[in-house]
């Protein structure tokens, strides 16, 4: 899901120092082309990516007005749409119960690509998928999700959201 503003895609990694395990990105783009000027960052801290993801997509939950804004295009009834944002609160709220890698299969179901520019991080959610994982309502249950067909084809399903970033 991770790739630069090229579209140079991000593989995980990590390394071990005085056995302590250290994750991180590296370029795609650097492992096969070793010998290449790269002006991007060539490996990024993996917690800190994931947080900074976690945190924007948190806030967009949190927010009735980005919720109304985003997501209410698809409603037109009051009723629905009030729904749809206290199951986007609900859901926020429900994230620290759930375990590391469900949380990721979980986010996986919405998130279409984290794109890393020099100074911002690009996070493109899908509406329909997003929609569909807020409609399952307040029981939170990632394998109900994961099941999710995926209707994100269409280019005005795509939510971006960006967020500044400190150098990293």
């Amino acid at each position: 899901m991770l790739a630069d503003a090229n579209g140079n895609r991000y593989t995980p990694s990590f390394t071990v120092k005085k056995n302590r395990k250290y994750r991180y990105y590296v370029s795609q783009l650097a492992i096969k082309n070793p010998d290449l000027k790269f002006t991007g960052p060539l490996r990024l801290p993996a917690r800190e990516i994931e947080n900074l993801v976690t945190e924007r997509l948190a806030s967009f939950l949190r927010s009735d007005g980005e919720v109304f804004d985003r997501l209410g295009g698809s409603t037109d009834r009051p009723g629905d749409l009030r729904q749809l944002v206290a199951a986007a609160k609900n859901f926020v709220e429900g994230w620290p119960s759930v375990r590391s890698n469900e949380f990721k299969d979980l986010l996986q179901c919405f998130v279409r690509r984290v794109i890393i520019h020099e100074d911002d991080v690009q996070v493109l959610i899908s509406r329909a998928s997003l929609q569909q994982v807020l409609e399952k309502g307040d029981t939170f249950v990632p394998h109900y999700v994961l099941n999710a067909p995926d209707k994100s084809g269409h280019p005005d399903d795509l939510i971006c959201d960006s967020r500044k970033m400190e150098r990293i």
